[in-house]
């Protein structure tokens, strides 16, 4: 092919803003769209290269691997290997085997399916994921498996017909991404089918090109003008709420095409993309999106607290140097066949490869290599799976929707008078207060759904069924005579703020926004929003009060910003401490739920509504200004979030408490009564 500079600076706008995302910039928090629009050179490229060797009676299937081989392996071999030694430097087992999984995956090609699969609600978070971008370079790696066999196929019915049936597919893959945006988004975002719309679209570019040309100057001008506002514009505005891929995707798709198709060495886009510094980029950008990942996951898992904007541009900078050396000694000497032939650059790869895959193998099947630490540090990880042992069963969520009569019971298992009614919060809790309910002789029915806030009329985003999980509850409960009781038990101040936890000391949770609106009204904002939910679910109360259940609000679980015992396990291990204590301020824990609490304390209620406040536990006076996440050198939390059973037992104390405590009741004013350890409520209220 003709080289056209403007590509390599295509390359360039695509590499950088997805490394920018992954740094934490703000500014870039639409920067994932590079990927896709890596995707569409990609399908443009490759169909015109095969096209062109069809077309001259040439191509070759073993030849065009060899080309991918020397164009991929070389590069990623070696990024894998150099990972490896950090990776058993500074992860914990846990995350060490995950890792090895992932690398595993990365080298049979099938680490967008493993990182879909894996990505269940406690999977370590993404930003500490080495080899996570590699999900994209298994999505083409599976294109290719299949395109050129395609192409071969449709050479008799010729390119006009093949044209179009590119163009079909691609529309039937938009169409189920866009169908599978709401429905399915992890597999949506990671698998083929849903993506192969992006790469169809540069093949369709491609092959529509071979015959045509837009002839128009200032139409090629005005074009390629239009598809780099569009990148632009999805790169600052688009942020982890928008769906995607999905019809949203046109518009950084779109925008490709238009630059592909319009850009030239004579017009003001064309002329941008082709300067020196874009075009540098450009070359290396494979290279650079290889080793930023790495970079950053390990830099975030050397350090106790969230790396400092500084400290991620420094990594990006660093990527970009290690873009260039691996660029200059691994890419280009590879790609020369004179330097290395077609039988070695198979042997190579079969060879690398199979190593790899044989140390990713024991690496998984071994646990992440326990061996290398100390027995206390492994006692300190294991808290990390301290928590309900049958949440995988019991908890309902995306792929696991369970009907309410179908739920776990806990406890005495012919006297079910209790449910607890919550989303993983509720599950972490459950286990722990079934049995304490159970030495009480009573069964607790736990009705959990992982993401999903027990609100009737109320929609999580991103949580498929959440809404009509929470409709069929409050149905079952009402009509249930059995269930006496109900307990309302949620991460209530991420449904209030919607942004994830900072402690304000180096520790702030990872994962982006999690917006909850009332379903009929999706469009509020601020108070109205805030309103119309704590409006929801009042009146939800009122509805079990008035069918004659008692009702007890579990008020929030203080959330930490850092994994608890994994920030214990790397302070002793990589810090040398011993005895590790873990607390955070009070006053960020006050400030963070003072709208939640006010929204709570504002549910009426008479003799059977009670409040239950861990916080004011775990935050109490006897810890001066801390909110502890350790007692006894026990971690309270399983992550940074949720009870460990430790935790739970806890917590699980304050709640059954105050279930068989006897409190005096006034009909005329609110009342508080302080039970046991002086940290449980019962709170009445006059009707008005």
């Amino acid at each position: 092919m003709k080289y056209r500079a403007e590509i390599d600076g295509l390359r360039a706008l695509a590499v950088l803003p997805v490394i920018l995302f992954h740094a934490g910039l703000e500014p870039f928090a639409g920067g994932f769209v590079g990927v896709d629009v890596f995707f569409v050179i990609s399908g443009y490229l490759i169909t015109s290269i095969i096209y062109e060797e069809i077309n001259d009676q040439r191509f070759s299937i073993i030849s065009f691997y060899e080309r991918r081989a020397r164009r991929l392996l070389p590069a990623l071999f070696l990024v894998c290997m150099v990972s490896i030694p950090f990776a058993w430097a500074w992860m914990l087992p846990a995350s060490l085997e995950s890792f090895f999984k992932s690398l595993l995956a990365t080298n049979v090609f099938l680490s967008n399916v493993y990182f879909w699969q894996s990505s269940d609600y406690f999977g370590i978070s993404a930003e500490l994921m080495p080899l996570l971008h590699t999900w994209s370079l298994a999505v083409e790696e599976q294109f290719y498996l299949f395109f050129p066999v395609f192409l071969l196929f449709l050479k008799r019915a010729g390119w006009s017909w093949t044209l179009i049936a590119v163009v079909f597919i691609s529309i039937v893959s938009l169409i189920a991404a866009q169908w599978a945006s709401s429905r399915f988004p992890s597999a949506n975002f990671f698998l083929l089918p849903t993506r192969l719309w992006e790469l169809g679209f540069g093949a369709a570019l491609s092959l529509w090109s071979r015959n045509h040309r837009i002839q128009s100057a200032t139409v090629r001008s005005i074009g390629s003008c239009i598809g780099l506002c569009l990148i632009f514009y999805s790169i600052l505005v688009f942020d982890e709420q928008t769906p995607f891929p999905s019809v949203w995707a046109l518009i950084p798709v779109v925008g490709t095409v238009l630059i592909l198709a319009c850009a030239d060495d004579k017009n003001f886009v064309g002329k941008i993309l082709a300067v020196r510094p874009a075009v540098f980029l450009g070359l290396v950008s494979y290279s650079a999106y290889l080793w930023h990942q790495p970079i950053f996951a390990f830099a975030r898992i050397r350090t106790l607290d969230e790396p400092s904007i500084a400290t991620m541009l420094v990594s990006s900078v660093v990527s970009i140097g290690l873009a260039y050396l691996s660029w200059k000694w691994v890419e280009v000497p590879f790609r020369k066949k004179h330097m290395i032939g077609r039988r070695s650059i198979f042997v190579f790869s079969a060879f690398v490869g199979s190593i790899l895959i044989v140390f990713s193998f024991m690496g998984y099947k071994t646990g992440g290599f326990p061996n290398r630490l100390s027995e206390d540090i492994i006692e300190i990880t294991e808290w990390s799976s301290s928590r309900n042992p049958r949440v995988h069963e019991c908890q309902g969520g995306d792929n696991n929707i369970i009907p309410p009569d179908e739920t776990c019971v806990y406890g005495n298992t012919e006297k079910v008078e209790l449910a607890i009614w919550g989303d993983s919060h509720a599950s972490a809790l459950a286990y722990v207060l079934g049995d304490d309910l159970g030495d009480r002789d009573r069964g607790l029915r736990e009705i959990s759904f992982s993401g999903c806030p027990p609100v009737v009329g109320l929609k999580r985003e991103g949580v498929r069924g959440c809404t009509e999980h929470n409709d069929e509850v409050l149905e079952y409960l009402l009509q249930s005579k059995q269930i006496q009781t109900v307990i309302l038990h949620a991460r209530w101040t991420l449904l209030v703020e919607q942004k994830r936890f900072d402690n304000k000391e180096g520790g702030v949770e990872p994962g982006g926004s999690a917006i909850s609106y009332p379903e009929h009204s999706p469009t509020l904002e601020g108070g109205e929003r805030y309103n119309a939910i704590a409006s929801l679910l009042d009146i939800q109360v009122q509805k079990l009060i008035s069918a004659g259940k008692d009702v007890v609000i579990v008020y929030p679980i203080p959330e930490a910003g850092w994994d608890v015992p994994t920030y214990m396990a790397k302070k002793s291990w990589l810090q040398g401490e011993s005895d590790v204590t873990v607390s955070t301020s009070r006053e960020v824990y006050t400030k963070r739920t003072e709208r939640t609490k006010r929204l709570l304390d504002a549910i009426a209620g008479e003799s059977n509504l009670r409040r239950v406040y861990p916080g004011e536990w775990l935050c109490g006076e006897a810890y001066k200004g801390r909110c502890v996440a350790v007692l006894e050198g026990k971690p309270l939390y399983s992550d940074d979030d949720h009870l460990s059973r430790f935790g739970a037992e806890k917590v699980s104390k304050l709640i059954v408490d105050q279930l068989f405590s006897v409190p005096e009741l006034e009909s005329a004013e609110a009342h508080s009564s302080v039970q046991g350890n002086g940290y449980v409520q019962t709170v009445t209220f006059n009707e008005t």
